[in-house]
């Protein structure tokens, strides 16, 4: 759990960052963030696909096996 949330705070905090900066290239926010580019990619694309408000878009998809019924 801790986990998570400190996954969604990097999420918060790229969200933020887009806003106050949005001349920043992926590379940068990568490197402010400790991220790798190819998470500030998925991580930005998501983002832009929600509503600025929305705050369901910051938690982690479930990893878990998906079954038929």
């Amino acid at each position: 759990m801790q986990d998570e949330m400190h996954w969604q705070a990097d999420r918060v905090q790229l969200r933020y960052l887009q806003q106050q900066h949005p001349d920043w290239s992926r590379p940068t926010l990568a490197q402010t963030l400790h991220r790798s580019l190819s998470w500030v990619k998925k991580w930005r694309k998501r983002l832009r696909l929600a509503p600025p408000t929305d705050h369901a878009v910051l938690r982690s998809f479930s990893t878990a096996p998906w079954s038929s019924i």
